[in-house]
């Protein structure tokens, strides 16, 4: 099978010798995470639901409903968008040489 795919990947080969790129002890961590992700994105989904069958519910008979819900996301995006920046309030200069760019996110 090596032969037929050589870049496959098999979690055999990365434990074997002094360059394994991570410990058998880390796969449960791996795993916990995965699960945790899963489990994240199940509340998100059913969220999602409950969000759209009350927005079909309550807004989206009435077109002046739609109209001010509009009106409503895009001034808490606007708002947001502009006070983020303020909160923050970390500006670094852009470095003219290429190369200093991975040195633009260090706090000094």
């Amino acid at each position: 099978m090596r032969q037929i795919f050589p870049t496959l990947y098999t979690i055999e080969n990365s434990f074997r010798g002094d360059n394994a790129n991570f410990s058998i002890w880390e796969l449960s961590l791996f795993i916990m995470i995965g699960c945790l992700g899963g489990l994240i994105g199940a509340v998100f989904n059913a969220a999602n639901e409950h969000l759209t069958i009350w927005r079909m519910k309550r807004v989206n008979y009435s077109k002046s409903r739609r109209f001010f819900e509009v009106i409503l996301v895009s001034l808490g995006v606007s708002t947001i968008s502009f006070v983020m920046p303020l909160v923050w309030n970390r500006c670094t200069e852009l470095p003219n040489d290429m190369q200093d760019w991975s040195n633009q996110w260090i706090v000094r």
